[in-house]
């Protein structure tokens, strides 16, 4: 009696087929963990971008003090700019009063959306404080809330939302903030 070595044609079907699964059972997962990847790397570049323009706006916004919101209509969609002054030292005492003891103000500055990006504009220069962004809108929260319609509440409310498809053609991300600012002087 004669030894074969070798396998048959069957065995070899059978090898190819279980390893064929093995391997679309691995690049499967591999797939899921690189999506959920890019989806989170694209949530927290949202989170950053919509945090660190709001810290500022709420930073100066808080130290500001008249502000002039107004409404704009941009590719259909209302958005919001506001104009303010912050308190500025216009001589050399070191302060921001004058010598009656009232508040000096510097140039006018003005937060707003253009295009998808949030900007901050005084004296002639333009500074873009995120990218990515869908809506920003500015209002006052009414005083008395018997007379919402009255414009002269020193607390503004901010909302800014932020989107980005994770990945081409993949599902779209938002990150949107709120905060309200009470304006100090």
């Amino acid at each position: 009696m004669m030894k074969r070595y070798g396998f048959t044609l069957v065995e070899l079907m059978v090898v190819i087929f279980i390893f064929s699964i093995i391997m679309a059972a691995t690049f499967a997962v591999l797939s899921i963990g690189r999506q959920s990847w890019h989806t989170g790397s694209t949530q927290v570049e949202l989170q950053q971008e919509t945090r660190r323009a709001m810290d500022r706006m709420v930073k100066e916004l808080r130290q500001s003090g008249q502000t002039t919101i107004v409404g704009v209509l941009a590719d259909g969609n209302p958005y919001f700019a506001i104009t303010f002054q912050l308190p500025e030292d216009a001589g050399s005492d070191d302060d921001a009063l004058d010598g009656t003891g009232n508040i000096e103000w510097g140039n006018q500055i003005t937060y707003s959306l253009a295009g998808n990006q949030v900007q901050r504009a005084s004296a002639g220069s333009t500074t873009i404080l995120a990218n990515k962004v869908a809506t920003l809108e500015f209002k006052r929260s009414p005083d008395n809330p018997m007379t919402p319609d009255v414009d002269e509440s020193n607390i503004i409310e901010i909302s800014l939302q932020a989107q980005k498809d994770a990945l081409p053609g993949g599902r779209q991300m938002q990150s949107t903030l709120n905060s309200q600012v009470t304006l100090r002087n």
